[in-house]
């Protein structure tokens, strides 16, 4: 990989609210990374938010967080280039919003791991209403498509309570998905 990357993140401000900053080694801008080593994501009006960023084989860059569209709160999937630049053959300009249920969709998307093949996993909470949030985990092909091989649907929302949030997700060794919120 050409010249090591460290990414500062300020987790809680990286849509709308905020800036992807790239150092290089020497802890200055990384000037090769959108011509200024900052990146601003727009996504909608409204609460916007990154929780993740997963670097692929390729180099690309996925964020990963939640958008708030209209009354309904999806998961926001971005892809940049090495470059910083969206990834244009990505979705709508490089980003993809998605509801994993119908209605009044609350989908959250609060972590996310990368599989071998390329697809990735998304979790979170999902909600028909705004007041019960479950475990939830999506799984998107390459293309950002939910990926129907996965429990049928793309999407598996596991009910425990009336308040639960998958925080965070691993692949085993062996392929065994692994959620803890």
């Amino acid at each position: 990989m050409k010249n090591l990357k460290v990414l500062i993140l300020l987790i809680s401000v990286l849509f709308i609210f905020g800036q992807m900053r790239v150092y290089s080694q020497s802890i200055g801008l990384d000037t090769s990374f959108n011509q200024i080593g900052i990146k601003r994501l727009v996504l909608e009006r409204g609460f916007d938010k990154a929780n993740m960023i997963l670097q692929q084989p390729d180099g690309k860059l996925m964020v990963v967080g939640i958008a708030n569209v209209g009354i309904e709160v999806n998961i926001a999937l971005s892809r940049l280039l090495p470059n910083g630049s969206n990834d244009m053959s990505y979705g709508k300009n490089g980003l993809i919003l998605s509801g994993v249920l119908g209605g009044n969709n609350f989908s959250l998307g609060l972590s996310a791991a990368l599989q071998p093949d390329g697809k990735i996993l998304v979790c979170g909470a999902a909600s028909n209403d705004d007041k019960t949030y479950h475990f939830m985990v999506a799984r998107y092909d390459q293309n950002g498509a939910l990926d129907n091989s996965f429990n049928g649907s793309g999407f598996n929302v596991i009910k425990m309570g009336s308040k639960s949030y998958a925080n965070a997700i691993e692949i085993a060794p062996d392929g065994t998905i692994i959620i803890a919120g």
